[in-house]
């Protein structure tokens, strides 16, 4: 990948620090809701990992990040907790952003840098009941799902050491 100019690295090093200080001072106190809405784990670890790249591609996916601040800054969030109609329309419109501006970011970041994908639990259970699966039917008739539970165990382990190091990045929501 080529190189771009120090100067841009340092513009851009510059204007997502300050967009990124004012995403956590605006979100920080808000409720797990909205903190959900607005993806604010990983908008913060992505934001702090693009800026470590200096190339045209990272240029681009740091300008959409700041499409995406800009975004959010302006939305209102204010909703009855009892609409259910409002509340799905709002996951809905939160996940087209995630789509549009987060993840080409964390994928990125996902083949260039050390930021890992945080699976879900479901992912750990399908995974340990095609293991329980193939044991039952290959070698034992005699059913234990050891290969789900151990399975689940490890999810568990990996995403509490993920959410310890706060270097991960949700591409499966």
């Amino acid at each position: 990948m080529k190189s771009d100019s120090f100067e841009n690295f340092s513009r851009y090093k510059e204007i997502v620090n300050e967009k990124l200080t004012e995403f956590i001072s605006t979100f920080e106190n808000s409720s797990e809701r909205i903190k959900e809405l607005v993806h604010y784990q990983s908008t913060i670890n992505v934001s702090k990992e693009i800026i470590r790249f200096n190339n045209s591609e990272a240029h681009a996916l740091k300008d959409k990040l700041l499409e995406y601040y800009k975004l959010v800054k302006e939305m209102d969030f204010s909703v009855d907790g009892n609409d259910f109609s409002e509340i799905q329309k709002q996951k809905a419109e939160s996940r087209k952003r995630y789509q549009k501006y987060i993840y080409p970011a964390g994928s990125f970041l996902m083949w260039e840098n050390e930021l890992s994908t945080r699976l879900p639990i479901r992912f750990y259970i399908f995974i340990g009941i095609i293991v329980d699966l193939i044991v039952y039917y290959n070698f034992s008739k005699d059913f234990v799902p050891l290969g789900t539970i151990a399975l689940i165990g490890i999810g568990i382990l990996f995403r509490k050491r993920e959410r310890n190091e706060k270097k991960f990045f949700e591409p499966f929501k």
